[in-house]
């Protein structure tokens, strides 16, 4: 077994030279993704009024979030767009650190592991990149919170995830499940951080006025973003289902309608997309949900990160699903996830539970191997079409389920083990 030193070393050989792939094929095509987009905004907000970028942009993000983008006007947009990426490599290089520390110090393929995790999400992280987009951020946000959860610094925890939420929403579900595992500090430190760099901080950068016209405007951005559900590129669950449900599509998917099934209005799809997500979150909220005598059993490493590992990975899963937005860049997120069935497999062996390494195998392989470098532009959007994103995230979700179920039956409780 290898030290930690050579450890750390083929984690970051792998990351860079991933990343030194990405960015050859960027500097190569030139392409600059959304990052016209953030730095187009941010010169409007430095040059007019604070709020024109969510008024004449689309701009969507939280005002902590438009604020953090402001370094970009420090720069030229080159250079802006170099320090963004190089950010992110050192971001995920800390991330993959963070998960080495987490880690079970005797795991037998543990030098192995984040490596196999990187070729998994391999596909999201290349369009990140060439997208320009923040989810490596947003990723590091999250880890970093999970990290000093399990590292006792309830502050620093906080302080990450109220980060991650800043960023973009969806990472609020993080903060639900604190809340019912009865995480008191947590949630409310997060809730007071939020506060903090969602009001205090740009009331000190722009003032009263200003801000208060930064915060109407997001709110009516906000109301747009049920629209991306709509878009081509967007694999959540409200897009599997206008896929799939409703002749809608035809107005977007041009030659690709043939998708459409049962040809339902697009309410009654919004009905459905909100009653199954409805069911979904209190299912969730049952599961993960901690009476009050349970907290007084006290059992040994309950709450050890191995042992929290599948309830962050189905969080996350879920993020994904249920977010109005989750375009292919965003599941860079599934490194959580995806770390924890590489070490399932290779812990248990494939031949262990065959329909679980099935559920676990496959979604690798319909979105690495239709990616355009191997099947072609055109074949690929008819894979989009048939959004083979979503349909992995549903297998890995079913996955954790039939995990969560057969180590229930072997040792009597629903814990995952």
């Amino acid at each position: 077994m290898m030290n930690n030193t050579n450890d750390r070393k083929i984690w970051m050989y792998v990351i860079v030279a991933l990343y030194g792939v990405f960015l050859f094929r960027i500097l190569l095509l030139r392409e600059t993704g959304c990052y016209p987009f953030y730095y187009n905004s941010i010169q409007l907000s430095i040059n007019g009024s604070p709020e024109k970028p969510y008024l004449e942009k689309g701009f969507s993000y939280m005002p902590f979030a438009y604020l953090f983008f402001h370094y970009m006007g420090l720069f030229s947009m080159k250079i802006a767009r170099t320090l963004h990426h190089f950010m992110e490599l050192f971001l995920l290089i800390i991330t993959c650190i963070m998960f080495r520390n987490l880690a079970l110090k005797n795991e037998k393929y543990l030098p192995f592991l984040v490596g196999i995790t990187l070729l998994q999400i391999s596909r999201y992280l290349h369009r990140n990149v060439c997208m320009s987009q923040i989810n490596v951020i947003i990723l590091f946000c999250i880890v970093a919170c999970i990290f000093f959860y399990h590292k006792n610094n309830v502050y620093l925890s906080a302080l990450f995830l109220a980060c991650a939420i800043s960023f973009k929403m969806t990472p609020g579900l993080i903060l639900l499940y604190f809340l019912l595992k009865r995480e008191y500090r947590v949630f409310i430190y997060t809730l007071a951080i939020i506060a903090v760099l969602n009001f205090l901080v740009p009331f000190a950068y722009w003032g009263v006025g200003d801000s208060l016209g930064i915060y109407r405007a997001w709110v009516r951005s906000l109301f747009i973003l049920s629209g991306y559900a709509e878009q081509f590129e967007s694999s959540t669950f409200l897009s599997f289902l206008f896929r799939y449900l409703t002749e809608y599509s035809r107005s977007w998917w041009g030659r690709y309608e043939m998708v459409n099934i049962l040809s339902l209005s697009k309410n009654t799809v919004i009905y459905i997309y909100l009653t199954c997500s409805t069911v979904i979150l209190l299912l969730l909220a049952k599961v993960f949900y901690v009476r009050k005598d349970e907290l007084k059993k006290d059992i040994p490493g309950d709450k050890t990160f191995m042992k929290m590992l599948p309830d962050y990975s189905l969080i996350i899963i879920i993020m994904l699903l249920l977010s109005p937005i989750s375009w292919q860049h965003h599941y860079v997120l599934l490194f959580i996830p995806c770390f924890y069935f590489s070490m399932y497999i290779l812990r248990n062996g494939i031949k262990h539970d065959k329909i679980t390494s099935a559920l676990v195998i496959v979604p690798f392989l319909i979105t690495g191997l239709t990616s355009p470098i191997f099947v072609g532009a055109e074949a690929d959007r008819v894979f989009k079409a048939y959004d083979v994103f979503s349909i992995s995230a549903f297998m890995l979700l079913a996955a954790l389920i039939r995990i969560r179920i057969v180590s229930g039956r072997k040792s009597g409780n629903k814990q995952i083990v």
